[in-house]
C-alpha cells in the first residue's frame, strides 16, 4: 500500500499534472501570487514570500523535485499562459552542485546555497532554539555546554561530510560526463556514525573504498578524480554541502541535546523544559529560524 501511495504521490507532482491544475484554477484569482517549488520547500518560502509581498494572496504548487519546476515553467511558457495584471508567477529550484544549471530561465530562483536546507544549519539558528525551545539563557552552564558540544560535533560532521560530498559529486560529474540519468541517493548520514552521542559523537574512517561499498554504485569512478573533487568543499564553508545531510545532522544534535538535558547527564543540569520532537518535520518547525538570502529577497520584491 505504501508504495500505491508513494507513485500516486510521484504522479500528482510530475510538471504536467501540476501544470494542469494550475491551468484549471488560475483565472479563478486575482490579485495572486502563483509559485512553483520543490515537494516541502514551501515550508521554508511561503513565511517569506507573505512577508516581503504582503499585498497579494498566495498559491503554491508541489512540483516533485527541481526538474518538475523547470518541466512547469517551459509549459506554461510554451502555452503562452496570459495572467491578469495583478497576478504574478514564481518559481523556486536548488542550485544544487550547480553542474547542469547552466540552461535554467532568468525568471527561476536558484538558492545561492546548496538548498534550501542548508539555510537551517549555522550557529545562530541553533541559538535561537535553544533559547526558543529549551528556554536556555545566555551565560548559563547549559547554554554554553550545548554551544560546546555543537562545536565539537560540527567539527567532526563537516570534516566527514567534506569527503561524503566530494564523492557525491564525483558521482554526478561521472552521470554528466556519460550522459545518464541521475542516480538515487537516499543513503543516510547515520550509515556512517559509529557513535552518537555527545562525548563520542565519531563517523566511521573517511575512506573512498567505503563510499563506493556504501552506495554500490557501478560506475568507474576514479579516486584520483574523487581527491580532486574534495577540493570544490571546505569543512568552514558549507555552501556546497549536500543539504540532505545538514538537515539530518540538525535534527540529530538536537534530539542528542534534548536526551541530555532531559536525564541531566553529560554535565547538563536537568530541565523537562522542552517537549519537542527535533526528528519531525523540521523544515516546517524551525522556518523561521533559517537564514534569508539578500537574493532571494531581492528575486520577491522584483
Amino acid at each position: 500500500m505504501s508504495s500505491l501511495v508513494e507513485e500516486m504521490s510521484l504522479c500528482v507532482t510530475k510538471d504536467v499534472a501540476v501544470f494542469h491544475k494550475f491551468i484549471l484554477e488560475y483565472s479563478n484569482f486575482n490579485n495572486t501570487i502563483f509559485y512553483f517549488v520543490e515537494g516541502d520547500d514551501f515550508c521554508y518560502y511561503n513565511p517569506r514570500v507573505k512577508k516581503i509581498i504582503n499585498d497579494k494572496d498566495i498559491r503554491h504548487y508541489k512540483c516533485g523535485g527541481k526538474e518538475q519546476v523547470l518541466g512547469v515553467n517551459r509549459l506554461i511558457k510554451n502555452n503562452k499562459v496570459n495572467l491578469s495584471n495583478d497576478n504574478k508567477i514564481l518559481y523556486f529550484v536548488d542550485r544544487d552542485y550547480g553542474i547542469n544549471n547552466e540552461e535554467i530561465s532568468d525568471d527561476i530562483y536558484i538558492t545561492d546555497l546548496y538548498s534550501i536546507e542548508n539555510y537551517y544549519l549555522n550557529e545562530n539558528t541553533i541559538k535561537k532554539i535553544l533559547m526558543d525551545f529549551f528556554e536556555i539563557d545566555i551565560n548559563t552552564k547549559n547554554y554554553n555546554l550545548a554551544m560546546h558540544y555543537y562545536e565539537e560535533c560540527y567539527k567532526k560532521y563537516s570534516l566527514f561530510a567534506k569527503y561524503l560530498n566530494a564523492f557525491i559529486y564525483s558521482i554526478r560529474i561521472y552521470e554528466k560526463e556519460n550522459h545518464l540519468q541521475r542516480t538515487r541517493l537516499d543513503t543516510k548520514l547515520s550509515k556512517f556514525l559509529i557513535k552518537e552521542d555527545l562525548i563520542n559523537y565519531e563517523y566511521k574512517k573517511i575512506d573512498f573504498n567505503l563510499f563506493k561499498e556504501v552506495f554500490s554504485i557501478d560506475f568507474q569512478i576514479e579516486e584520483e578524480h574523487y581527491i580532486e573533487n574534495s577540493r570544490f568543499f571546505s569543512i568552514s564553508n558549507h555552501f556546497n554541502f549536500r543539504g540532505k545531510y545538514e538537515l539530518e545532522f540538525l535534527k540529530s544534535f538536537l534530539y542528542l541535546i534534548k536526551t541530555n538535558i532531559t536525564s541531566g547527564t553529560n554535565g547538563f543540569e536537568k530541565s523537562n523544559i522542552c517537549k519537542t520532537d527535533f526528528k519531525c518535520e523540521t523544515m516546517k518547525l524551525f522556518s523561521d529560524y533559517a537564514y534569508t538570502s539578500n537574493s532571494l529577497i531581492d528575486y520577491l520584491k522584483g
